[in-house]
């Protein structure tokens, strides 16, 4: 062995074990309600860093988990408090089905036109215009 090696594995037997780097941070209970609070409220990852004066690399590193869960919790009270509104308040009910159920309102071409009173072939032109406009915004 040359006296490079020789050296070098000296060094290696001499370093300290453990982790090497920079310590993690530590959170205090406080910010870690916070972070919770925040994240039920589906505030962005970004925005928590910055009210708490965290990296959002550590933010995202340390409670990635956390912040899906309660963004998770979040949003499904919210669904329930909509749900139990839509009972109760019809404007609320459609609107509900609209965001959760798929469903739309039926916009009668039809009866615009009978009020019109155009010709057949106006009304053709105009039915055709519509359908490829309506075509073009489903494929996009």
């Amino acid at each position: 062995m040359t006296k490079r090696r020789k050296k070098a594995q000296r060094k290696k037997k001499k370093r300290k074990k453990g982790r090497p780097g920079r310590p993690r941070r530590k959170y205090t209970q406080d910010q870690i309600d916070k972070i919770e609070q925040y994240a039920l409220a589906n505030a962005q990852t970004r925005t928590i860093a910055n009210a708490l004066g965290i990296p959002k690399t550590n933010l995202e590193r340390d409670f990635g988990t956390l912040l899906t869960q309660k963004r998770a919790e979040g949003k499904i009270a919210a669904l329930m408090y909509q749900f139990k509104q839509a009972k109760e308040n019809p404007t609320m009910a459609i609107w509900w089905g609209k965001q959760h159920l798929d469903q739309t309102d039926k916009k009668s071409v039809e009866a615009a036109i009978a009020e019109t009173g155009m010709s057949d072939e106006e009304a053709e032109k105009i039915r055709k215009n519509l359908r490829k406009r309506f075509n073009r915004k489903k494929r996009n």
